[in-house]
């Protein structure tokens, strides 16, 4: 009698350790799901912004940071994540509570404070593809020298496209594919009543681009590079007025495209345009319902970039250093 009760009493603790190691396991995969890099897309009254996610774990603790700011209260509990974010300047800061919940490898939630709540995505940030953006190609046909642009962008579906432009004629591009640093595209031409088509097969590395047009008539070796490599990367913007000095994060992708840091946030960069070393650029920002235009003009040599910046409030100097890849 005394056996069998000692059996079923090493049966039932045996059990309880087998549940609290499961339950222990299930907590150590959630937070192994949660922690790492996430961009997240937010959408205020139609303006969208961007910032990074950080979630780390330490000594069993989640902690995080949105950008380079520290956040408090990190959880993940039931595929949920809630903590507490702090902004604004230093004499009007507030806080904005963050809820949202794990879906498929995506963060659906919002912030919510005292004036309302706006909705926060986030995903794992995805690496734009080395072959977007424009290419200067030059290459020699019979007795002509072809100095072209061609443009590579991503649908929304991931599918590449591109574009032929500044040469004479028709030239439509289709069948783009990129592959182990390999481009091939179809270019369908069209000069007067004169009608063919050609395959390209290139190779990027970095900033150029190495390949030949091929047809049943021949090959045309060309030679490619890309448009605005100088400006590409991360940049570091300081500004100085009455109120002092500050310094924000630009950054500029493959495509030309970029992000403008604004309030531990990241707006989209709209009509950014190189022409030799002279860039302009608008951001259009927005508080509450009332919504503003910045304009930048400046001048881009080397590593560094001098300008200046003009809103409503006035015309301010901003400098820039180049701090490296985006």
């Amino acid at each position: 009698m005394i056996t069998i009760l000692t059996n079923r009493t090493n049966g039932r603790l045996i059990c309880l350790i087998c549940l609290v190691l499961l339950v222990q396991t299930s907590l150590v995969l959630s937070a192994d799901q949660i922690t790492g890099d996430w961009e997240i897309m937010m959408d205020f009254n139609g303006r969208q912004s961007f910032a990074m996610l950080s979630i780390s774990k330490k000594d069993g603790t989640l902690t995080g940071k949105w950008g380079s700011n520290e956040l408090s209260d990190v959880k993940f509990q039931d595929s949920k994540l809630t903590f507490v974010r702090t902004a604004g300047p230093l004499d009007r800061q507030f806080t904005m509570n963050y809820e949202g919940t794990l879906e498929g490898g995506k963060l659906v939630g919002k912030f919510t404070n005292d004036w309302g709540e706006f909705s926060a995505v986030g995903a794992r940030p995805k690496p734009k593809s080395p072959v977007l953006g424009q290419w200067e190609v030059n290459f020699t046909a019979g007795d002509r020298d072809i100095n072209a642009v061609l443009i590579i962008s991503e649908e929304p579906d991931g599918t590449l496209a591109g574009q032929w432009t500044k040469e004479q004629g028709e030239h439509i591009i289709s069948n783009v594919k990129f592959e182990d640093s390999k481009l091939t595209f179809t270019r369908q031409s069209k000069l007067d009543d004169f009608e063919f088509e050609t395959s390209y097969e290139g190779v990027v590395e970095g900033n150029k681009l190495t390949g030949k047009f091929s047809n049943e008539m021949g090959e045309w070796p060309t030679k490619g590079k890309r448009v605005g490599a100088e400006l590409i990367g991360q940049w570091e913007l300081t500004t100085t007025s009455e109120r002092g000095t500050r310094t924000t994060i630009m950054r500029i992708f493959s495509d030309l495209t970029g992000r403008y840091g604004f309030f531990d946030g990241e707006i989209p960069m709209k009509d950014i345009k190189l022409e030799g070393n002279q860039l302009t650029f608008t951001l259009e920002v927005g508080f509450g319902d009332e919504t503003f235009q910045i304009d930048f003009e400046g001048k881009l040599d080397g590593a560094t970039l001098k300008g200046q910046i003009t809103s409503p409030r006035g015309t301010r100097d901003i400098t820039g250093k180049k701090l490296g890849a985006v």
